[in-house]
């Protein structure tokens, strides 16, 4: 077999002349009335919904202050209350339960109504590691639904689960049942972080997509101060995750309203319904632009697996390499958010500033993507944030203003690699595969999301530092990394497999995957 010829994209292929969906989608307003309406849609229901599901646990698990009943217990109880993240905090497990309380009510989080420390602290991080889990299965599933059915049909689906799975933490009485909707909110939030962003980005032109993506991201942001000010007036974890599951009930409502994603329609060979979308949008638009498809039949229909990952050397890379650089975005992005309660200082102060830092960061990545290209952004990014992570562990706890302005900076950074990774993927993986490369490649994200809780809890009380040794040499192996990746800055979106070898030569690793009929095409 001819090595130029990959064996699972063989079928004979016939093309009528027309526009491509990204000249259509210029054509008819690059930044239009539909596409205004669908950020807005984006960044006010559906970013908060996940947003608010995946953050929730740094208040609903917040270990507060604790002191000793009697101060003549032992002599160090007269330096109490004891804060996380300070020396004496553990000193509580060497004392007998009757001895020690907290210092707010057992109703204020689930680890006080459930006493969730010393040998039983491991389940407050396996809460989160749980969600992560859960969403690494999430997308894992995701991947394949979203590129055989569609986009919206997902998109549906995970919302209901949200709502269903964050509402029942209201009732929950026992660690288990608060564990296993963890799990289910977890997989809802693997499904939809990326197929909605995948969606949101396919409705755009390739010019507009880098500060579009941004924009849509800058709610998450918003979403996490909203968060953090209703924890504050409303420091009771059972009310604050009643509050949370209303959003994913309003996202499950409008995502009804949304129409099928265009190059999805296409890749499937659905043309006419994907002109009668590109119509509407330019309806929408006010454009007045003529729209003639363009298409191309296959004369025998094919899936596309989870295989066409890895089924040669190419491919193999790229996934290989997208899959590090997504492992070191979550432990580094989630560590850093859940490090700001160790910090020192206020609990809401810190998270908020945290939180805050990602502003300035989408603004960068919007006009650094663009002007810069993306292997660039990703490399010296990726080297800052290991730059501040170096010097928060260097700098004694004492310096707790240091020390925040330091994991703000860090966070800022953090974030312009988190952001510039999703754009990245997006442009590498072709539309008959998107979903399934990112959902792939997020998984890896999904296990650095979930071991970060364990290092800004187990591996803290082990040693302050260690949690920042660990990040930093993550983030300096993803800056080299990034250098092995192409750069997509200026290239249209890739619609077909072949296009991922960029005219190179085809060394196949697995053995070829036969077509299968599966009954998308029309």
């Amino acid at each position: 077999m001819d090595a130029d010829v990959d064996p699972l994209i063989n079928d004979e292929e016939i093309k009528i002349r027309g526009s491509t969906i990204d000249e259509i989608l210029s054509n008819t307003g690059s930044f239009g009335r539909y596409q205004k309406i669908l950020l807005l849609l984006s960044i006010l229901v559906f970013s908060s919904s996940v947003t608010f599901q995946s953050l929730i646990t740094y208040y609903a698990a917040d270990d507060p202050p604790w002191r000793c009943v009697n101060l003549n217990i032992s002599s160090f109880c007269r330096k109490g209350p004891f804060q996380e993240g300070t020396e004496m905090f553990t000193k509580r497990c060497s004392l007998n339960r009757d001895q020690w309380e907290y210092t707010l009510p057992k109703s204020y989080s689930f680890t006080t109504e459930f006493d969730l420390v010393c040998s039983n602290e491991y389940l407050k991080a396996l809460s989160t590691a749980l969600f992560f889990v859960g969403a690494t299965f999430g997308a894992f599933i995701s991947g394949p639904l979203s590129d055989s059915y569609g986009r919206k049909p997902v998109i549906i689906g995970c919302f209901l689960i949200e709502f269903l799975a964050s509402s029942s933490g209201y009732f929950v009485n026992a660690v288990w049942q608060y564990l296993t909707l963890r799990l289910l909110i977890g997989t809802g939030f693997g499904s939809l972080t990326p197929t909605v962003y995948i969606y949101v980005s396919e409705n755009v032109s390739p010019k507009t997509r880098a500060w579009f993506g941004n924009l849509y991201f800058i709610h998450f942001t918003v979403s996490m101060s909203i968060i953090s000010a209703v924890a504050y007036y409303v420091p009771y974890w059972r009310k604050l995750v009643l509050f949370t599951s209303a959003y994913p009930l309003l996202a499950f409502i409008l995502s009804w309203f949304l129409l099928e994603s265009p190059h999805w329609l296409s890749s499937k060979g659905k043309f006419e319904k994907a002109e009668h979308v590109l119509k509407m949008i330019g309806r929408l638009n006010k454009s007045n632009a003529t729209i003639s498809l363009e298409r191309k039949f296959v004369n025998k229909s094919h899936s596309m697996s989870y295989l066409h990952l890895f089924n040669n050397r190419k491919v193999l890379m790229l996934t290989v390499l997208q899959s590090y650089l997504w492992f070191g975005v979550g432990l580094v992005f989630y560590t850093i958010a859940l490090e700001s309660s160790n910090l020192g200082g206020n609990l809401y102060t810190n998270f908020i500033l945290s939180s805050l830092a990602d502003f300035p960061c989408y603004a960068i990545t919007a006009v650094s993507s663009i002007y810069f290209g993306r292997k660039k952004v990703m490399c010296s990014s990726f080297l800052i944030t290991s730059a501040f992570l170096i010097s928060i562990s260097l700098t004694p706890e004492s310096y707790v203003t240091a020390r925040v302005a330091m994991a703000v900076c860090g966070r800022i950074f953090a974030g312009l690699v988190f952001t510039t990774q999703y754009l990245w993927t997006f442009e590498i993986y072709p539309t008959v595969v998107r979903s399934k490369g990112m959902n792939v490649t997020q998984m890896f994200s999904r296990v650095g999301s979930a071991a970060a809780p364990f290092l800004s809890s187990v591996l803290q009380d082990v040693d302050p530092r260690l949690p920042y040794f660990i990040m930093t040499g993550v983030a300096v192996a993803g800056s080299i990394i990034s250098m092995f990746l192409p750069e997509m800055l200026g290239k249209p979106t890739r619609k077909d497999y072949t296009e991922m070898y960029d005219g190179e030569k085809v060394v196949q690793v697995l053995p070829p995957v036969p077509p299968s009929v599966n009954g998308d095409e029309e």
